[in-house]
Protein backbone atom coordinates (compact mmCIF):
# COMPACT_ATOMS: atom_id res chain seq x y z
CA UNK A 1 0.00 0.00 0.00
CA UNK A 2 2.74 2.32 1.19
CA UNK A 3 4.58 1.92 -2.45
CA UNK A 4 1.23 2.66 -4.32
CA UNK A 5 0.81 6.01 -2.70
CA UNK A 6 -2.01 4.76 -0.61
CA UNK A 7 -3.05 7.85 1.93
CA UNK A 8 -2.10 6.82 5.93
CA UNK A 9 -5.85 7.03 7.21
CA UNK A 10 -7.06 4.45 4.29
CA UNK A 11 -4.32 2.37 4.90
CA UNK A 12 -4.64 2.33 8.79
CA UNK A 13 -8.38 1.75 8.28
CA UNK A 14 -8.29 -1.31 6.07
CA UNK A 15 -5.54 -3.11 7.83
CA UNK A 16 -6.76 -2.22 11.53
CA UNK A 17 -10.11 -3.53 10.26
CA UNK A 18 -9.02 -6.78 8.14
CA UNK A 19 -6.30 -7.72 11.72
CA UNK A 20 -9.67 -7.43 13.59
CA UNK A 21 -11.81 -9.64 11.79
CA UNK A 22 -9.03 -11.85 11.47
CA UNK A 23 -8.30 -12.24 14.70
CA UNK A 24 -12.14 -11.54 16.33
CA UNK A 25 -14.17 -12.52 13.06
CA UNK A 26 -15.61 -9.06 13.39
CA UNK A 27 -15.20 -5.79 12.55
CA UNK A 28 -16.48 -3.02 15.18
CA UNK A 29 -17.15 0.42 12.94
CA UNK A 30 -17.41 2.65 15.83
CA UNK A 31 -13.81 3.33 16.18
CA UNK A 32 -12.89 4.34 12.91
CA UNK A 33 -13.01 7.68 11.40
CA UNK A 34 -16.94 8.45 9.95
CA UNK A 35 -16.11 8.65 6.75
CA UNK A 36 -14.81 5.57 6.38
CA UNK A 37 -17.89 4.02 7.88
CA UNK A 38 -19.60 3.17 4.67
CA UNK A 39 -16.26 1.28 2.85
CA UNK A 40 -16.78 -0.58 6.42
CA UNK A 41 -19.92 -1.74 5.98
CA UNK A 42 -19.91 -2.81 2.38
CA UNK A 43 -16.24 -4.47 2.96
CA UNK A 44 -18.55 -6.79 5.64
CA UNK A 45 -21.61 -6.88 3.34
CA UNK A 46 -19.27 -8.41 0.86
CA UNK A 47 -17.34 -10.49 3.10
CA UNK A 48 -13.75 -9.82 4.62
CA UNK A 49 -12.69 -13.43 4.13
CA UNK A 50 -13.39 -12.50 0.14
CA UNK A 51 -10.97 -9.68 -0.04
CA UNK A 52 -8.64 -12.95 -0.51
CA UNK A 53 -10.21 -13.81 -3.41
CA UNK A 54 -10.02 -10.61 -4.75
CA UNK A 55 -13.50 -8.89 -3.58
CA UNK A 56 -12.69 -5.68 -2.97
CA UNK A 57 -15.09 -3.31 -2.19
CA UNK A 58 -15.61 -0.20 -4.84
CA UNK A 59 -16.10 1.64 -1.75
CA UNK A 60 -12.25 2.06 -0.69
CA UNK A 61 -11.45 3.31 -4.48
CA UNK A 62 -13.67 6.25 -3.49
CA UNK A 63 -11.74 7.36 -0.21
CA UNK A 64 -8.02 6.34 -2.52
CA UNK A 65 -9.29 8.87 -5.04
CA UNK A 66 -6.70 9.94 -7.86
CA UNK A 67 -3.14 10.51 -6.43
CA UNK A 68 -0.76 12.82 -7.70
CA UNK A 69 2.72 11.10 -8.22
CA UNK A 70 6.01 12.61 -8.07
CA UNK A 71 6.81 12.83 -11.60
CA UNK A 72 2.98 15.03 -12.18
CA UNK A 73 1.64 11.95 -13.31
CA UNK A 74 -1.80 10.41 -11.53
CA UNK A 75 -2.69 7.21 -10.77
CA UNK A 76 -6.27 6.58 -10.76
CA UNK A 77 -8.27 4.74 -8.06
CA UNK A 78 -9.59 1.79 -10.43
CA UNK A 79 -5.93 1.39 -11.02
CA UNK A 80 -4.38 1.43 -7.44
CA UNK A 81 -7.58 -1.10 -6.46
CA UNK A 82 -6.34 -3.33 -9.52
CA UNK A 83 -3.07 -3.27 -8.08
CA UNK A 84 -4.35 -4.10 -4.62
CA UNK A 85 -6.10 -7.07 -5.86
CA UNK A 86 -3.04 -8.03 -7.79
CA UNK A 87 -1.19 -8.05 -4.82
CA UNK A 88 -3.38 -10.09 -2.27
CA UNK A 89 -4.08 -12.64 -4.58
CA UNK A 90 -0.08 -13.08 -5.64
CA UNK A 91 0.24 -13.01 -2.14
CA UNK A 92 -2.38 -15.93 -1.56
CA UNK A 93 -0.96 -17.95 -3.85
CA UNK A 94 2.43 -17.85 -3.08
CA UNK A 95 0.99 -18.68 0.34
CA UNK A 96 -1.14 -21.61 -0.88
CA UNK A 97 2.12 -22.86 -2.94
CA UNK A 98 4.34 -23.16 0.49
CA UNK A 99 1.23 -24.51 2.44
CA UNK A 100 1.00 -26.90 -0.23
CA UNK A 101 4.93 -28.01 0.12
CA UNK A 102 4.71 -28.64 3.38
CA UNK A 103 1.59 -31.12 3.22
CA UNK A 104 2.73 -32.69 0.20
CA UNK A 105 6.19 -31.99 -0.35
CA UNK A 106 8.22 -30.35 -3.28
CA UNK A 107 9.40 -33.13 -4.74
CA UNK A 108 7.46 -37.01 -6.37
CA UNK A 109 9.46 -38.79 -4.14
CA UNK A 110 8.63 -37.15 -1.30
CA UNK A 111 5.18 -36.56 -1.94
CA UNK A 112 4.89 -40.29 -2.52
CA UNK A 113 6.02 -41.07 0.55
CA UNK A 114 3.79 -38.71 2.68
CA UNK A 115 0.48 -39.70 0.68
CA UNK A 116 1.53 -43.66 1.78
CA UNK A 117 1.93 -42.57 5.47
CA UNK A 118 -1.38 -40.92 5.22
CA UNK A 119 -2.95 -44.21 3.17
CA UNK A 120 -0.87 -45.98 6.18
CA UNK A 121 -3.48 -44.60 8.61
CA UNK A 122 -6.58 -45.44 6.68
CA UNK A 123 -5.64 -48.95 6.23
CA UNK A 124 -4.62 -49.60 9.55
CA UNK A 125 -8.23 -48.28 10.73
CA UNK A 126 -10.03 -50.75 8.17
CA UNK A 127 -8.11 -53.50 9.16
CA UNK A 128 -9.06 -53.74 12.78
CA UNK A 129 -12.76 -54.48 11.52
CA UNK A 130 -11.70 -57.88 10.86
CA UNK A 131 -12.26 -58.86 13.93
CA UNK A 132 -15.80 -57.27 13.61
CA UNK A 133 -16.55 -58.59 10.31
CA UNK A 134 -17.93 -62.14 9.18
CA UNK A 135 -16.13 -64.90 8.65
CA UNK A 136 -16.88 -65.55 5.41
CA UNK A 137 -15.75 -62.23 4.46
CA UNK A 138 -12.12 -62.35 5.59
CA UNK A 139 -10.67 -62.52 1.81
CA UNK A 140 -11.48 -58.49 2.29
CA UNK A 141 -8.20 -58.57 4.88
CA UNK A 142 -4.75 -58.85 4.14
CA UNK A 143 -3.25 -62.13 5.76
CA UNK A 144 0.19 -60.15 6.16
CA UNK A 145 -0.71 -56.29 6.14
CA UNK A 146 2.67 -55.25 7.07
CA UNK A 147 4.03 -57.43 3.90
CA UNK A 148 1.55 -55.78 2.36
CA UNK A 149 2.30 -51.91 2.92
CA UNK A 150 6.14 -52.42 2.97
CA UNK A 151 5.60 -53.59 -1.37
CA UNK A 152 2.65 -51.57 -2.05
CA UNK A 153 3.15 -48.13 -3.35
CA UNK A 154 0.56 -44.94 -2.57
CA UNK A 155 -1.85 -45.50 -5.30
CA UNK A 156 -2.02 -49.49 -4.44
CA UNK A 157 -2.96 -49.00 -0.97
CA UNK A 158 -5.23 -46.09 -2.23
CA UNK A 159 -7.04 -48.07 -4.75
CA UNK A 160 -7.75 -50.91 -1.98
CA UNK A 161 -9.03 -48.57 0.16
CA UNK A 162 -11.52 -47.03 -2.66
CA UNK A 163 -12.62 -50.50 -3.49
CA UNK A 164 -13.09 -52.38 0.06
CA UNK A 165 -14.22 -49.82 2.63
CA UNK A 166 -17.65 -50.49 1.68
CA UNK A 167 -17.69 -53.62 1.35
CA UNK A 168 -15.69 -53.92 4.61
CA UNK A 169 -18.68 -52.05 6.59
CA UNK A 170 -21.44 -53.78 5.41
CA UNK A 171 -19.79 -57.11 6.49
CA UNK A 172 -19.27 -55.53 9.71
CA UNK A 173 -23.03 -54.23 9.93
CA UNK A 174 -24.55 -57.84 8.82
CA UNK A 175 -22.21 -59.67 11.35
CA UNK A 176 -23.80 -57.21 13.84
CA UNK A 177 -27.02 -57.44 12.94
CA UNK A 178 -26.76 -61.17 13.04
CA UNK A 179 -26.02 -60.72 17.00
CA UNK A 180 -22.96 -63.25 16.18
CA UNK A 181 -20.36 -60.66 17.20
CA UNK A 182 -17.28 -62.35 19.23
CA UNK A 183 -18.05 -66.29 17.05
CA UNK A 184 -14.95 -67.90 16.29
CA UNK A 185 -14.70 -68.73 12.97
CA UNK A 186 -13.41 -72.35 11.80
CA UNK A 187 -11.09 -70.50 9.72
CA UNK A 188 -9.03 -69.15 12.20
CA UNK A 189 -8.56 -72.64 13.29
CA UNK A 190 -7.90 -74.30 9.78
CA UNK A 191 -5.30 -71.86 8.25
CA UNK A 192 -1.62 -72.52 8.80
CA UNK A 193 -1.87 -76.49 9.62
CA UNK A 194 -0.65 -76.98 6.22
CA UNK A 195 0.32 -75.62 2.86
CA UNK A 196 -2.88 -77.09 1.23
CA UNK A 197 -5.21 -76.18 3.67
CA UNK A 198 -3.80 -72.44 3.05
CA UNK A 199 -3.87 -72.47 -0.42
CA UNK A 200 -8.02 -73.79 -0.66
CA UNK A 201 -9.21 -71.08 1.99
CA UNK A 202 -6.88 -68.34 -0.27
CA UNK A 203 -8.52 -69.24 -2.90
CA UNK A 204 -12.42 -69.54 -1.33
CA UNK A 205 -11.81 -66.28 -0.15
CA UNK A 206 -10.39 -64.84 -2.93
CA UNK A 207 -13.74 -66.05 -4.77
CA UNK A 208 -15.85 -64.43 -2.04
CA UNK A 209 -13.94 -60.89 -2.25
CA UNK A 210 -14.36 -60.82 -5.84
CA UNK A 211 -18.30 -61.46 -5.39
CA UNK A 212 -18.11 -59.32 -3.03
CA UNK A 213 -17.06 -56.51 -4.63
CA UNK A 214 -19.10 -57.15 -8.08
CA UNK A 215 -22.38 -57.11 -5.93
CA UNK A 216 -21.08 -53.98 -4.58
CA UNK A 217 -20.51 -52.31 -7.90
CA UNK A 218 -23.38 -54.04 -9.92
CA UNK A 219 -26.30 -52.08 -6.54
CA UNK A 220 -24.05 -49.38 -7.31
CA UNK A 221 -24.76 -49.27 -11.05
CA UNK A 222 -28.41 -49.77 -10.89
CA UNK A 223 -28.77 -46.93 -8.20
CA UNK A 224 -27.49 -44.88 -10.62
CA UNK A 225 -29.48 -46.48 -13.61
CA UNK A 226 -32.56 -45.46 -11.25
CA UNK A 227 -31.81 -42.11 -10.39
CA UNK A 228 -31.51 -40.80 -14.31
CA UNK A 229 -34.33 -43.12 -15.47
CA UNK A 230 -37.23 -40.98 -16.61
CA UNK A 231 -40.20 -40.64 -14.38
CA UNK A 232 -43.44 -41.69 -14.67
CA UNK A 233 -45.36 -39.71 -17.54
CA UNK A 234 -47.36 -36.59 -15.79
CA UNK A 235 -50.86 -36.79 -17.15
CA UNK A 236 -51.58 -33.38 -18.72
CA UNK A 237 -53.67 -30.70 -16.94
CA UNK A 238 -55.19 -30.00 -20.12
CA UNK A 239 -56.99 -33.48 -19.78
CA UNK A 240 -58.35 -31.80 -16.41
CA UNK A 241 -58.84 -28.36 -17.77
CA UNK A 242 -59.71 -26.60 -20.57
CA UNK A 243 -59.70 -23.07 -22.16
CA UNK A 244 -62.59 -24.12 -24.59
CA UNK A 245 -65.16 -25.48 -21.53
CA UNK A 246 -64.97 -21.59 -19.60
CA UNK A 247 -67.55 -20.29 -19.36
CA UNK A 248 -68.14 -16.63 -20.26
Amino acid sequence: MKSLSTKYSVEETFMTALCDWMEHGAVNFEKFPIEHKAALQSQDHIGWRHIFSGKLSQKWLALQGDVALEDGKFRNDYLWGASIVETILRQFIALWELRNEEVHGKTEEVQEHRRKHRLIGKIRELDKLKADARPSDMGLFHNDLEKYIEESNARTIANYISSHTKAIKNSVAKWKKGSQTGVTSIIHWVRGLNDTNNAALEKIQTIQRDRLLGDGRKKERRRKAASVAPSARQIPITNFISLTNRIT
